[in-house]
């Protein structure tokens, strides 16, 4: 913006190219900032008074020949063009992530999180590290409230527009707040705090001008204009302080966003994996659980849900959350990898038909997929059918290569008496291990959780 006035001020190709630069690269920064054109447009206005019919006392007066709002929209188009670049880079990268959100339920919470952004600026408090979206459509009293407040405050500032700086400031942050507002629904959250910093500059516009106005007209003592600014700059900083400390480590983040917020899955996920870090699994597993009745998590998170419980001893509660997950999959690349992984757990408590019939099916579902074999090589070799366990793992090696599955296929070579073959996988997997140790360790926890007690005989590569 210091370079469009300076541009404004001696208009010339190359301080427009400066101008244009400075945008991508803040583009390339934060794709947030794809209103700027327009928020030029109203600098246009005021306070550099170049539009038609804008000359007034309240801003410094460029000496350029007025221009017809018309020709300065013209000026921004390269700029207009960089925005709509970015715009279509953002939505791609951002597909996945890209929520079927029917256009009225975003509407409604779009205008509440406008009224919500607002009291927020003006008192900050329960701020959250993420406020979850419901997916369904405001209480009518909130969108009609927002809508009153929004409309009133637009009512007050359109009477009022020979004060400039109240209709630019307005308008920046209405403008500004678009790209993440949420009329395009990325990821699960209704609002985000964190997004505000770029359009509460409007409403500072609003604020700092008016008190310098009514400072002026009043004619009070400097005194009496620095005193009030203090008191506001310390509450905040006393504030800050205070929210800073709820982000000195993750648990106490997330406690607090759940004490401030309802229904928040995505916050009972985020807690379980900061006590799941600190080996806490009772209390993850409760959060996770959390998190999951309200309808949180998809098909591959919930199978994740289920070998996190599985890892820890939890093996019930992971085979009933391994058939939860294959209830929800809807596509066979999932479905085989949840029953490759459902096959496990049921080897791991001894049910061992069952755990064939698991892996056969993921087989079905996806011949291609490497889990699913190796699964089946377990059932196998639990069976004490070497042969066919050695057959099944060499496939998954050759539709997966890893470092485990080779040193377990060593391991039932070397079983069924085939050293020379043992040897060549070990090397195998020596090769392609970027830690042999924990390899082996991997490799011997499998076994062991498959009911597998292999020949102990170390192979030297």
């Amino acid at each position: 913006m210091l370079a469009y006035q300076r541009y404004v001020r001696q208009i010339s190709v190359k301080r427009y190219l400066v101008v244009a630069l400075l945008f991508a690269l803040g583009l390339m920064a934060k794709p947030e900032i794809i209103t700027l054109p327009l928020v030029l447009l109203l600098w246009d206005y005021w306070p550099l008074q170049r539009m038609r019919g804008a000359v007034a006392s309240d801003g410094p007066r460029i000496a350029v020949a007025a221009q017809s709002f018309w020709s300065l929209l013209a000026e921004k188009v390269p700029l207009l063009l960089l925005s709509a670049g970015s715009a279509v880079i953002t939505l791609v990268a951002q597909q996945q992530a890209i929520r079927p959100i029917p256009i009225g339920v975003r509407a409604g919470n779009a205008i509440v999180a406008y009224a919500r952004y607002l009291g927020m600026a003006f008192w900050p408090a329960r701020l959250a590290a993420f406020y979850p979206h419901s997916g369904r459509l405001r209480p009518a009293w909130q969108i009609a409230g927002a809508v009153l407040l929004l409309a009133a405050i637009t009512a007050l500032v359109v009477r009022l527009r020979h004060h400039r700086y109240l209709l630019i400031g307005w308008l920046w942050f209405l403008g500004t707040l678009v790209p993440v507002i949420g009329v395009v629904q990325v990821g699960v959250q209704s609002m985000a705090d964190r997004y505000a910093y770029i359009p509460f500059i409007g409403l500072s516009i609003c604020v700092v001008w008016g008190a310098h106005e009514i400072a002026q007209e009043t004619k009070a003592a400097r005194g009496w204009a620095i005193a009030p600014a203090a008191l506001v700059l310390l509450a905040c900083g006393l504030v800050t302080h205070r929210q800073i400390g709820y982000w000195r480590d993750s648990e106490t983040l997330w406690r607090h966003t759940l004490s401030i917020t309802e229904d928040n899955p995505f916050a009972h996920s985020a807690l379980g994996d900061a006590l799941a870090q600190q080996g806490r699994v009772d209390e993850a597993i409760a959060q996770f659980d959390a998190a999951e009745r309200l309808n949180a998590y998809s098909p591959l998170e919930m199978a994740s849900m289920a070998a996190y419980k599985r890892n820890h001893g939890y093996l019930r509660e992971a085979i009933e959350e391994f058939r939860n997950a294959l209830k929800a999959a809807d596509d066979a690349t999932t479905r085989a990898l949840v029953l490759s992984q459902l096959s496990s757990a049921y080897l791991q408590v001894g049910e061992i038909e069952r755990a064939k019939m698991a892996c056969d099916a993921a087989i079905q579902q996806n011949p291609n997929n490497g889990s699913a074999h190796s699964a089946c090589g377990l059932v196998a070799a639990r069976k004490g059918d070497w042969a066919s366990a050695i057959e099944q793992i060499s496939l998954a090696m050759k539709l997966q290569p890893a470092d485990v599955g080779y040193l377990l296929l060593a391991r039932l070579e070397l079983q069924s008496g085939r050293p020379a073959d043992a040897e060549r996988d070990t090397q195998n997997a020596q090769r392609i291990s970027q830690d042999f140790s924990q390899t082996q360790r991997l490799a011997d926890l499998l076994l062991e959780e498959a009911g597998i007690k292999p020949k102990v005989t170390d192979i030297h590569p």
